[in-house]
This record gives structure tokens, C-alpha cells and sequence, in this order.
């Protein structure tokens, strides 16, 4: 095993693209964990995103003693660009992404290996959350949804989290394709990952091999203002509804936006308190009429929703994300259901 890896390390060139801005604390243990990768023909680009703390100095240090790595310093402009940067020179056959707090088990590559021989698009690998204490957390969303080679799908893609971190890229079909995050949003790994994997043939799914994750409690993923997202995952939809319309990929993957809209509605408006809801829903409304959605998906779950929205109505229809129920308080219920020919209701008296 180790002759023929070593064999291959001389032709298959993997580029891990580590932005870092003010992660000094954690900076070490995350390069160690590359530059000690077993697989070693690695190409190591990491963007310094104008860092105030000592994350610059410690990125010199370890370039100086691996002539893998390679450096580049900028004024801060966020991790979208930082990502792009490192894109625009990776000269590998595959792209990886670590964030500068996380870490990966020493055997990451060489384990992923068989499938980067085979040629697949994308390699999407587990994921484990470990706090700060130590504590491990398996989350549901980083559950993988198959093992193996796949053949893309929407289902699939949809059941696949979005997350970049525990996935390897065929960086040829990135670059052709000028597959780029969205500078100066939240949520850009969404918008890369899914016209990634809209332009992928064949995913594979490796579920044995762990992405380490450090679920910071300062993170903007485990902090911050929850009750802002929505506002902001609307925004990311309707750049990746623009996106899959410019490539001419709508046609195809109609059905993975539909489930995306879907997932993010759900969990990001449906969840929040009912007196954010309104002001969330009028986003969402302006955004699927702007972009004629509701024409396009007619008679779809959530777009006919959303677009026949009213103030009057959500003030006596409480409404549960998990069942789709929507309940006249001591009256009735009805359950909204979507058929091929379009919304269902069904009504029926609660006995209360």
C-alpha cells in the first residue's frame, strides 16, 4: 500500500486552500495536521485575511520550514474572497478547504486516494463537531446519505449538507466553470457547493474518514443573531436561483432547487418567533415575486405559500414546520400537502 501510494503521490496533486483571519489559537494545530498529512504531495495555499492577531507571523513560520506552503497576505475582505484567491492559483487535479480552526485525522488524503484515482467530481467525506471542551457532536445534518460512488442526483445533492470543509473538488470543472463563493455573504459555502455539485456526474461518498470541526462558541455558525438568517438565507437563494438560470441549469436540477427553497424555508423562517416570521415572509414574498417564482414553481409548496401571504392570516394560523399543519386555534386544522397536481388542503375539525 505504501509503494503504490507513494507512486501516485508523483502524479496526483491535491491543493488545500486554508483561509485565516485571528485564529492564532488554533492556527498550529490545524497546519500540523495538514503538513502531516501521510499523503504527502500536497499543495498548501493559505490567505491571511488581514489578521490582527498573531495568525500572519505563525503562517510565515511554517513557510519557511515547508516549501508546500505557500502564503498569501491581503487586506480583510471576509472568506469568500480569501477562498477565491486561493482558487485562482491551486494547480492541483483536486481542491480541498479546511477553515484555520478545524483539523483533519493524519490519514485524510491517502484514505480518500482510491476515489480521486477513479476520476470523481466531488469526494464528500464524515464530518465530526467537537466543541471546545473536547465534546463530541454528531448532528444529524452532517450525516452522509450514502457510501460509495453515486450517480448525481437531487435527492442526493439535497441530503448531502452543505458544508465545505468535508469535501474534495476536481478543480478542473471548478475552474472551467468559474465556480466562485459569493464575496461579502454569509452562507457562501451553500451557493458553491450546490452549482458544484449541479455540475457534477458522479459524487462519492466516503463516510470513514473524519473532518474534524471545531464548533467555536464565538462562531458565527453557533452565535450570532439567529433571528437575522432569514433575512440572509434569502438572499443566498435567490443568488443561487440566479446562478442555476445563468448556467442553463434550471431545466435539469428544477427539482434540488425546489428542495433547497424548501430546507432553508423551513428551518430558517418556520422556527423563528411568529413576530419575525411576518417580517421574514415579506422578504421571502418581494424575493419569489422579483424573480417569479411563484409562476414558475405555481401551486408549489412553500412558493404559493409565500406569495399569497397576509398579515390577517398569520395572525390566526399557527403553523408547524415538522407536520406541515396549520391550525385555527379551537376550531380546525388543515394539512397542506403537495401532489403532482399541485397544493392539497385538507381540512378537518380538531374536536377542541
Amino acid at each position: 500500500m505504501e509503494t503504490a501510494t507513494q507512486e501516485r503521490t508523483e502524479t496526483l496533486l491535491v491543493s488545500v486552500i486554508v483561509p485565516v483571519y485571528n485564529t492564532a489559537p488554533w492556527l498550529r494545530k490545524c497546519l500540523d495536521s495538514i503538513i502531516n498529512q501521510t499523503y504527502r504531495n500536497l499543495e498548501i495555499i493559505c490567505v491571511n485575511d488581514g489578521s490582527t492577531d498573531d495568525s500572519a507571523s505563525i503562517l510565515d513560520e511554517y513557510a519557511a520550514k515547508d516549501a508546500r506552503i505557500k502564503v498569501i497576505h491581503q487586506a480583510n475582505a471576509g472568506v469568500s474572497v480569501a477562498r477565491n484567491k486561493g482558487l485562482d492559483i491551486a494547480a492541483g487535479e483536486y481542491v480541498s478547504f479546511v477553515d484555520s480552526d478545524d483539523w483533519l485525522e493524519p490519514e485524510t488524503y491517502e484514505h480518500l486516494l482510491p476515489w480521486m484515482d477513479k476520476g470523481a467530481d466531488m469526494v464528500c467525506f464524515g464530518i465530526e463537531g467537537i466543541k471546545e471542551n473536547g465534546e463530541i457532536v454528531r448532528g444529524e445534518y452532517f450525516i452522509l446519505p450514502a457510501s460509495g460512488e453515486q450517480i448525481s442526483n437531487s435527492r442526493l445533492i439535497d441530503e448531502t449538507n452543505a458544508y465545505i470543509g468535508n469535501k474534495l473538488f476536481r478543480l478542473e470543472l471548478i475552474k472551467q466553470q468559474k465556480v466562485t463563493f459569493p464575496a461579502g455573504k454569509r452562507y457562501e459555502d451553500a451557493v458553491f457547493f450546490y452549482i458544484a455539485a449541479a455540475l457534477c456526474r458522479t459524487i462519492c461518498y466516503v463516510p470513514e474518514v473524519k473532518y474534524c470541526y471545531l464548533q467555536r462558541a464565538d462562531s458565527f455558525t453557533n452565535g450570532g443573531s439567529y433571528q437575522n438568517r432569514p433575512a440572509d438565507i434569502c438572499e443566498i437563494l435567490e443568488i443561487l436561483y440566479l446562478e442555476f438560470k445563468k448556467r442553463g441549469l434550471l431545466d435539469r436540477w428544477d427539482d434540488l432547487y425546489k428542495r433547497v427553497f424548501l430546507r432553508f424555508y423551513e428551518g430558517f423562517v418556520l422556527t423563528i418567533p411568529l413576530s419575525r416570521q411576518r417580517e421574514a415572509k415579506k422578504l421571502y414574498k418581494a424575493m419569489v415575486l422579483r424573480q417569479g417564482l411563484h409562476q414558475r414553481y405555481k401551486g408549489c409548496y412553500p412558493f404559493h405559500e409565500i406569495s399569497r401571504y397576509s398579515f390577517l392570516r398569520s395572525l390566526f394560523f399557527w403553523r408547524n414546520a415538522k407536520t406541515r399543519l396549520y391550525k385555527l386555534p379551537k376550531f380546525v386544522i388543515l394539512r397542506v400537502e403537495e401532489t403532482p397536481e399541485g397544493i392539497v388542503r385538507r381540512w378537518f375539525w380538531s374536536g377542541r
